[in-house]
């Protein structure tokens, strides 16, 4: 039976950052002052705690330096007898301790406050040393033209996987219902630009992902998706259009200043739908090169530097 005086001294421990188990255990311990108790003891002491969990207790305490061991039990067939250690230089740990994570608090500050603080302003964003360098040529020259890279990821291939995927956000420095512009790599092992199979599967897949990239930024569901073929620099791509109808835009909060301009445009009263978005496909030897964004315009510069790139 705890009483309220030990209570007090147990809500101590805890407030040094010890659980309620191991400032009871710890607690035991000092009472039984330098000469130590057995685990079975403790577990008598407080038979709502498992034996197993009382000798991870130990353990922890003891790597704290906060217990140490003080011989064997001569009644208890040489069971390692625990001692807390004298309660001054306990609490002199603690403070040794929090001063000690205080400083790597402030060592992180330092370091990340900065940096922190112009992703809360400006939101997050990466460099071209953040990427592949298999990418660079692709990046570099619209880092150059003041567009962001705002998200990177990449998978490499595994066993159920045959090729490397990079996915990239990039921010254009114009726009008008939203600025990103999705770019995604394939790098395959083999030549896939004639493989119909993989192009299907992978035409597929884009016009799911463009839907579901859309309606997360927008606060609209209803979009259908279109195939489409746009020429741009003399070839023709394949992809999706992504519309929505003037209906739906009239309920939406982002598209509110919008709709008066939208209202006067003759393609808007005849068709009674807005295009929102495309997504562009552009298969290359090994590669298959994915495009999301607002409009064919925010594509030019990406579409130009890849076909560029890939004629060399």
């Amino acid at each position: 039976m705890i009483t309220k005086k030990e209570q007090e001294f147990i809500q101590a421990f805890q407030e040094t950052g010890l659980n309620e188990s191991e400032s009871k255990v710890y607690y035991r311990l000092i009472k039984e002052g330098s000469k130590g108790a057995i685990v079975k003891d403790l577990n008598k002491e407080f038979p709502d705690l498992a034996r197993t969990t009382i000798y991870s207790i130990i353990r922890k305490l003891e790597e704290y330096g906060y217990i140490k061991e003080a011989g064997t039990s001569s009644r208890s067939k040489g069971a390692t007898l625990f001692a807390a250690i004298n309660p001054v230089k306990f609490f002199r740990k603690i403070i040794s301790r929090k001063e000690e994570e205080l400083e790597k608090i402030n060592d992180l500050s330092i370091l990340y406050s900065d940096r922190l603080e112009h992703i809360y302003n400006e939101g997050i964003s990466y460099t071209l040393k953040d990427t592949d360098s298999r990418l660079y040529p692709y990046i570099e020259p619209l880092l150059k033209k003041e567009w962001k890279l705002t998200s990177y990821i990449e998978e490499r291939k595994t066993s159920t996987i045959n090729y490397d995927f990079f996915e990239l956000t990039l921010q254009s420095p114009l726009q008008n219902f939203y600025s990103d512009v999705g770019l995604i790599l394939f790098l395959f092992d083999y030549n896939v630009e004639k493989d119909e199979v993989t192009l299907n599967f992978f035409r597929n897949m884009i016009q799911r992902k463009a839907k579901e990239e859309l309606i997360y930024k927008i606060d609209i569901t209803d979009i259908d998706s279109v195939p489409i073929e746009i020429e741009l620099f003399e070839r023709n791509f394949q992809g999706y259009e992504l519309k929505a109808e003037f209906e739906e835009l009239a309920k939406s909060d982002m598209f509110e200043e919008n709709l008066k301009n939208m209202n006067q445009t003759p393609q808007v009263e005849s068709k009674g739908s807005v295009t929102l978005g495309l997504s562009l496909m552009i298969p290359s030897e090994r590669k298959i090169f994915v495009l999301w964004g607002e409009s064919q315009e925010r594509f030019k510069d990406i579409i130009k530097i890849i076909l560029e790139r890939e004629k060399r």
